[in-house]
């Protein structure tokens, strides 16, 4: 008998501050099994069960490596700007959390900013992805967009806002994700990978032109655009960004 497929999970309490303490707490401790240890006990909800649910959250969020040498506690242990540990973090909820992306990358960077993103829009959504109305699950999504910085209240209302350009961000993430040591790579395969837009890039013109400004800056050797193919060449590994704190 065919088994039943599940929908998406339902979207949890966003956990932004935790999250970002967690990330640099994580940098005191040997061992993740010893830093989890802590991240149970240290979050402020009194019932034991909320804490560990939390816990496990803030851990399949942001330490998706199940290490204390993943992605964010590097970005934080070199750099020190909690401004790129937040889009670095930014990043990484939106690619484990299906729902929250889709909406943003389907309704909220097509608009433009000013925008008021009416509560019908959120209503509608839930109820395409969940089969039914949820109260709790649209305000947690709305919640969610606003810690994110996709939109911010004014008198009641929604408004979304362009969220400053993530350029260094980008740049780590094209190397993490496309060329950790030095290679040759496509714009395409860049654009085709959404991981630009929950940096909050609006456009692919945008990626461009930061890219450019990389190879401009001599942080990438080559910007190349021949036969209708446009490539980078990068020239840094990712460890070599990391080490040397380059910015862009």
């Amino acid at each position: 008998m065919a088994t039943k497929k599940s929908g998406p999970l339902y979207i949890q309490d966003f956990l932004w501050d935790e999250g970002i303490q967690a990330v640099k707490d994580s940098l005191r401790f040997r061992s993740f099994e010893e830093f989890c240890r802590h991240l149970e006990t240290s979050l402020p909800q009194n019932s034991e069960s909320t804490r560990h649910r939390y816990a496990r959250n803030v851990i399949r969020w942001f330490f998706p490596e199940r290490s204390i040498d993943g992605l964010a506690a590097q970005a934080w242990c070199y750099y020190q700007d909690e401004g790129l540990l937040k889009e670095i973090m930014r990043y990484q909820f939106l690619s484990v959390e299906p729902v929250v992306a889709q909406f943003i990358t389907e309704y909220v960077l097509p608009a433009e900013p000013g925008t008021t993103l009416r509560s019908p829009i959120l209503d509608e959504f839930v109820q395409y992805k969940y089969g039914a109305s949820n109260k709790k699950v649209k305000q947690r999504l709305g919640n969610t967009i606003d810690q994110l910085g996709f939109a911010q209240r004014n008198k009641g209302n929604r408004i979304i806002v362009q969220l400053p350009a993530a350029r260094t961000a980008l740049f780590l993430l094209t190397h993490l994700l496309f060329a950790p040591t030095p290679a040759l790579v496509s714009l395409k395969e860049i654009l085709e990978n959404p991981f630009w837009k929950y940096l909050g890039f609006r456009h692919a013109d945008g990626v461009r032109k930061a890219l450019k400004e990389a190879a401009a800056n001599d942080l990438v050797a080559k910007y190349v655009i021949a036969d209708e193919l446009e490539q980078i060449t990068t020239k840094y590994s990712f460890k070599e960004i990391l080490g040397q704190r380059l910015y862009l």
